[in-house]
């Protein structure tokens, strides 16, 4: 984060408490007098000293104009206009008189009506500016690492386990309950890919939970017992999962549980509440779908619940 000042002939005593601000939060700034003669007369001036203004320009993330109303628009000084408006940096302007020409006001930022008031703004929104700073500069690391930041990115990363370049993800401000092109939570692409650290990591920072996919409508836990993974499962559960989802054809997930005949996750899912009288569209349950074939140890299992 590098802010810049920009002073006007009149408002030059302003900086010192916008000064003090920078320096309690441990940020880089520098100051320009845009009434300056190597301001207003850049092209005149030494070549050193005009790539030391324009380097200086090009370092900003953050600028803040004060005392501007009777600025010439210099060669230099809309070139920086055009640059920060172009590069979306944020310009925050205080008036010396209250107003500004309308070739200010209009492109460049949002006028304050003194620096008190722009201080309390900064203070807090400060919070605000960090973390984007953060997520622009992790944008420029996944950028270098050839890493494109997309959905589908993601969940590639997701499936492969990595969990250092998952993260740089949601540092770059990704969300973590996001979905594939497929519609496929990334919650559920951990689970399907049987990478527990990975489940473990999206759980922990508050991916939904219960997120189901378009391809089945299952939820990362129905992908568990589907992939017959108890590990997952149990995470899944102990925080929180719903075990009485539906999937998109019909069967709920204690009939899923009972075909896929994981002894381990049905206890767990019965256990926790899940439902075996719930149907499927062919009006079987759970319960049904254990008498059918015979699954004794099921049977004495979903007995006992039921007595």
């Amino acid at each position: 984060m590098n802010w810049l000042l920009f002073t006007g002939k009149e408002d030059a005593g302003e900086t010192e408490s916008l000064v003090a601000f920078f320096k309690s939060k441990k940020v880089p700034y520098g100051i320009i007098g845009a009434d300056a003669e190597d301001f207003l007369h850049a092209h005149k001036a030494e070549k050193d000293d005009t790539k030391k203004l324009y380097a200086q320009l090009h370092r900003t993330t953050h600028c803040i104009c004060t005392g501007m109303d009777d600025i010439p628009p210099s060669p230099l000084f809309l070139y920086a206009a055009g640059l920060f408006s172009g590069k979306r940096i944020p310009v925050f302007l205080v008036p010396s008189k209250g107003t500004l020409p309308d070739r200010i006001a209009d492109s460049l930022g949002k006028t304050f009506a003194d620096v008190p008031t722009l201080l309390k703004s900064l203070k807090k929104n400060f919070p605000e500016y960090i973390k984007q700073e953060v997520q622009n500069s992790i944008k420029k690391k996944l950028f270098n690492l050839g890493v494109p930041l997309t959905p589908d990115s993601f969940s590639n990363y997701i499936a492969r386990g990595d969990l250092d370049i998952s993260k740089l993800f949601v540092k770059a401000g990704m969300d973590a309950s996001i979905c594939d092109s497929a519609g496929t939570p990334m919650l559920c692409i951990a689970t399907r890919s049987n990478k527990l650290p990975l489940v473990s990591w999206l759980v922990k920072i508050g991916a939904d939970i219960n997120a189901a996919s378009e391809d089945r409508g299952y939820t990362a836990l129905m992908d568990a017992v589907w992939k017959n993974n108890y590990e997952i499962a149990e995470l899944l559960v102990n925080a929180g999962a719903d075990i009485n989802t539906v999937a998109k054809d019909g069967q709920p997930l204690m009939v899923i549980a009972t075909g896929i005949c994981n002894i381990k996750i049905c206890k767990l899912l019965f256990k926790n509440g899940g439902d075996i009288t719930v149907k499927d569209r062919m009006g079987m349950s759970a319960f049904d779908y254990a008498k059918l074939f015979k699954k004794q140890v099921l049977i004495d299992l979903f007995k006992a619940k039921c007595r």
